[in-house]
């Protein structure tokens, strides 16, 4: 992503069992993002998840001092932040294509 200060990806898991690790991982790695340049979070690995995973979004965006800017997430955590109203915190990212068109997630409604 051009002009991001950094560029992180999420692994393929984040479940409440993991999602503070995860998340604290991933301010760690974007210690150094300046305010003035965006922190791409890329989602396109995230494959299980559920509604922690929209948690974390929530949570890095609140304590990164940059915008964080959310590329490629799959289409039911879109759908997800749609319902607990949160949809712009994906700031109008296109839905990954999810992978043979099946649901590859855990995701509902927790």
């Amino acid at each position: 992503m051009a002009g991001a200060s950094v560029q992180l990806s999420a692994p393929a898991r984040v479940v409440f069992g993991n999602v503070a690790a995860v998340t604290s991982e991933l301010l760690r790695a974007a210690g150094a993002a300046s305010s003035a340049q965006p922190v791409a979070i890329d989602l396109a690995a995230l494959t299980e998840f559920d509604s922690s995973a929209v948690s974390m979004l929530l949570e890095l965006s609140r304590r990164l001092p940059a915008p964080v800017v959310v590329v490629n997430p799959p289409t039911k955590l879109a759908e997800l932040a749609e319902l607990y109203g949160v949809a712009d915190l994906l700031g109008g990212a296109a839905p990954a294509a999810e992978p043979g068109g099946a649901a590859a997630s855990s995701a509902g409604p927790h």
